[in-house]
């Protein structure tokens, strides 16, 4: 049996070196989201169009797009979108959404940008956020309609009615109206319940992965900040700093543990016990939203 020398033994060595040098020194993370508008002014009644562009620089792979949306208020209806496949630029990785938007009410309104990460698309699942820079667009009145003096009386009468009749019709608008994002609990909720197509026994791998994206993705909402690529035990510690229960933790804590294990072959769940961790995600969930400080 032959020995390497201590140089051929280095020479070994340096390749691997070198990629755990290049794997530490990368970022976690490189995503950034845009927005665009062909015109910053609209009057009531007109359209625009916002184009979200989601840019990925660093080399760590493609990051799977669950889907983008624009946090508009009242004054902005939500149309149709377009999306364009991921492309390559160089090191880059972007994909675009476009959505147009029609002006309903005269304003100074902010349109901000918003890019979701997750590995199902299809169901919609959101594990992440990622917010642009909000875009200031005006919103102004329509212009005036010549009025004749003869029929003044008229058509102020005709013009007041109008007006009440739709302020009442924009307020019910307004209350039925869906927003892009609803607030954390609410959507993790939400999501929570789409899993339930995979709570079946053929599919429970799938399910425990939906069920931790719903966690993650709630606390990840609830921060403010990404938890790609976080473990457990470090979602739990950023959160002791804001959920005042220590026990609520405990049992996030116990069900992110179950996730992960499962994911990374640990065994899985009967399928039995699927139904009773949902209901035990479900009060967490309710339960931690309710301690927040």
């Amino acid at each position: 049996m032959s020995l390497m020398s201590p140089r051929q033994n280095s020479i070994w060595l340096w390749p691997i070196a070198i990629l755990v040098a290049v794997l530490i020194a990368a970022p976690a993370r490189a995503l950034t989201v845009e927005a665009r508008t062909d015109v910053h002014q609209v009057t009531v009644g007109g359209k625009i169009t916002i184009t979200v562009t989601a840019i990925r620089s660093d080399a760590l792979g493609d990051p799977e797009f669950a889907g983008a949306g624009v946090l508009a208020g009242a004054s902005w209806k939500l149309g149709g979108q377009i999306t364009q496949s991921p492309q390559h630029v160089g090191a880059e990785i972007r994909k675009e959404w476009q959505f147009e938007l029609t002006a309903v009410l005269p304003d100074s309104a902010r349109v901000t940008p918003v890019v979701y990460l997750g590995v199902e698309p299809v169901l919609g699942q959101r594990a992440d956020s990622i917010l642009g820079a909000p875009m200031l667009i005006v919103i102004t009145p329509p212009p005036a309609t010549p009025v004749w003096p003869w029929v003044a009386g008229g058509l102020a009468a005709a013009g007041v009615s109008v007006f009440v009749i739709t302020r009442g019709l924009n307020r019910r608008r307004e209350q039925s109206f869906e927003h892009a994002v609803a607030s954390p609990l609410q959507e993790a909720l939400e999501m929570l319940e789409s899993a339930r197509v995979n709570r079946r026994a053929d599919r429970v791998p799938r399910y425990m992965a939906d069920l931790e994206r719903v966690l993650t993705g709630y606390a990840a909402r609830r921060l403010g900040t990404s938890l790609t690529g976080r473990t457990s035990a470090e979602i739990i510690a950023l959160l002791r700093a804001r959920v005042s229960d220590v026990e609520i933790l405990e049992e996030l804590d116990a069900l992110l543990q179950r996730c992960v294990q499962s994911r990374f072959g640990g065994g899985h769940p009967q399928f039995e016990i699927l139904e009773n961790m949902e209901q035990q995600a479900r009060r967490t969930l309710e339960r931690l939203d309710s301690t927040w400080v």
